[in-house]
């Protein structure tokens, strides 16, 4: 992986990561061992500084694990040339969330 400003999800089977800048900007890449990262599918925009809603941390089932660990819908951050810069949630698609 050679971007900047990732945002990772580790599953059972290795980590995903959707990276928002250069080199590889809008790309989602995939590491089974969590260091050997190749391209699996790209976006249009990546989110910015994204973040994204787990609630497999909190739901008592175990992280990575069930239907919850499937991730749904994140925050990020919106830089606009005014004073008013602002969070927008974006969502997974349902091929992406599984």
């Amino acid at each position: 992986m050679a971007g900047g400003v990732a945002c990772s999800v580790a599953t059972r089977c290795g980590v995903c990561t959707l990276v928002a800048q250069r080199p590889e900007r809008n790309t989602i890449q995939f590491a089974e061992d969590g260091l050997n990262f190749h391209v699996i599918g790209s976006v249009r925009e990546a989110p910015i500084a994204a973040g994204i809603f787990r609630p497999d941390f909190s739901d008592g089932v175990g992280v990575g694990e069930g239907e919850s660990a499937r991730p749904t819908w994140g925050i990020s951050h919106v830089v606009v040339r005014t004073p008013w810069h602002h969070l927008r949630r974006f969502e997974f698609s349902s091929d992406l969330a599984k």
